[in-house]
């Protein structure tokens, strides 16, 4: 306070007052010239705590009434419990002072490894996590309910840290003693290197495959060596461990339980292939047929996998796949489904088609052409239910006539099956032949692109084409509807109320 200590600060109060003099700071450094100055205060006996101490028991505030608070008969002597206590910390500061000196050096390397792969380290949950950690010698050889996930509270930033410490420790140990993380009949996914779902990037939540719920130990050792061998990611080992998890429930009620692979047969295939066409969902729900059959599918792959690698040589042939143990994928007919829209909408629509690509630019095409191409594009989509990146890709000469008859040739890229044929029934002049005849500029079948609905110049100067780039064909036939829909229900309520069905 004004350059004093306290003690000098308190001295001058008196002495300016007593003496009338004025609270100057010419007067107070007048005054602190002739004052002898004290002692420094012993440091605080916690190591590292900055403020002085402040009392006879040679502790700052801060610990004295932390010292205080337990009491006469559980503190004990002052020097012992110093020696196991933290510092004073700001926000951004931690200690490990307080943890056994075995548990002190693994929080340590915890922290520096998950500094290693740049994850952040949270000051405020690892203060958390140490209080959890003082009366345990050390961590790796910890018993497990001391550490478990509802030792840590319910913090999610302190539960994350503390796991993946643990994470950490667990497989340098086992590194240390030689033991292969693999070898377990629990894995620890993120500590094996397995991504995520789609194993585009790397697992970012805990995660564990439990391998003991597979009965059967043949087929348990079987999956385990498919993911050993395989490296799979996330969702394809979850996929695979749970149609082998499906097949063992089901063996498990064949006699015998399904322990020896050498006396299945066929008939405890046909129990294991009943079990899948009879999944259902944990609410209740039955799976899809293509769930069912991929699922299926998978426990078989695993099955091939075990006569490959030698293991399953005991194992019978009628146990295995068989023409009678087949699930039916239902085939829907695209080529004969129907529009979703409701044709009082497509009425309503209808009413607007005058509107449709005004104020709309294409390249350097004429704006009444424009206006002619989105009709074209709008009366393609309405009468043949195409998906809007199956129309926009259609090529010259889409249309043939056979018997008087319409069929629209189209490729259904979805499904990766071309030049599929769709008989429709509407008049040439609403399809794309109407505007070939509108258009006499259109491309033919002997120029470059044979697209009928082309990109403009600019997209292709810069290296788009219909051919080499089908979403930016998309985006440039699907906008003009795009756009066009949202501003249609509100003019439509008041000029096509009595033309709609």
């Amino acid at each position: 306070m004004r350059g004093l200590c306290r003690a000098h600060y308190s001295l001058w109060a008196a002495v300016f007052k007593r003496r009338g003099l004025e609270d100057s700071e010419e007067n107070l450094a007048a005054w602190a010239a002739t004052m002898p100055g004290y002692e420094p205060l012993p440091p605080c006996l916690v190591l590292g705590c900055s403020p002085e101490s402040a009392v006879r028991a040679r502790l700052c505030p801060t610990h004295y009434y932390r010292w205080q608070a337990r009491g006469e008969e559980a503190r004990g002597s002052v020097e012992s419990w110093a020696s196991r206590q933290a510092p004073y910390l700001r926000g951004n500061q931690i200690s490990l002072a307080p943890l056994a000196p075995v548990t002190r050096l693994e929080v340590l390397f915890a922290l520096q490894q998950r500094d290693t792969v740049g994850r952040k380290l949270d000051p405020r949950a690892t203060r958390s996590i140490v209080t959890q950690f003082l009366d345990l010698p050390s961590l790796v050889l910890a018993p497990p309910e001391s550490v478990t996930r509802q030792a840590f509270g319910r913090t999610t930033s302190v539960i994350a840290h503390a796991q993946e410490m643990l994470r950490h420790l667990r497989m340098a140990f086992d590194d240390f003693n030689g033991i292969d993380a693999t070898q377990r009949v629990v894995w620890d996914l993120p500590a094996l290197g397995i991504g995520s779902a789609t194993g585009v990037r790397p697992r970012r939540h805990a995660g564990t495959a439990d391998f003991t719920e597979i009965r059967q130990p043949w087929l348990q050792a079987v999956v385990m060596q498919w993911a050993r061998s395989s490296n799979p990611t996330g969702g394809k080992l979850s996929t695979r461990m749970a149609a082998c998890l499906v097949a063992s429930r089901a063996l498990a009620l064949r006699p015998g339980g399904g322990m020896d692979p050498g006396v299945l047969g066929f008939a405890d295939m046909t129990a294991v292939v009943a079990a899948f066409r009879t999944l259902l969902r944990k609410d209740g729900r039955p799976y899809s047929e293509k769930h069912r059959h991929t699922a299926l599918s998978n426990f078989w792959q695993i099955l091939e996998f075990g006569r490959f690698a030698g293991m399953l040589d005991t194992l019978p042939g009628l146990f295995g796949r068989h023409p009678a143990h087949r699930i039916a994928l239902p085939e829907p007919n695209e080529d004969e489904i129907g529009k979703a829209v409701p044709e009082s909408v497509i009425a309503q629509l209808d009413c607007l088609q005058d509107t449709l690509g005004d104020s709309l630019s294409h390249g350097s095409m004429p704006s009444e052409e424009v206006k002619e191409m989105c009709r074209t594009l709008y009366a393609v989509m309405r009468d043949t239910g195409r998906r809007p990146n199956e129309v926009v890709t259609l090529k010259v000469g889409c249309l043939e006539r056979v018997d008087g008859r319409y069929n629209l040739i189209w490729d259904n890229n979805k499904g990766k099956r071309l030049r599929r044929r769709l008989p429709i029934d509407i008049e040439p002049r609403r399809s794309s032949s109407g505007g070939n005849a509108a258009w006499p500029h259109w491309p033919t079948s002997s120029t470059v692109t044979a697209i009928c609905f082309p990109l403009p110049r600019s997209a292709r100067r810069r290296g788009i084409s219909e051919r080499t780039s089908p979403p930016a064909c998309f985006g440039f036939g699907w906008t003009p509807c795009r756009n066009w829909t949202p501003r249609s229900p509100a003019r439509t309520a008041s000029r096509c109320r009595s033309t709609g069905p």
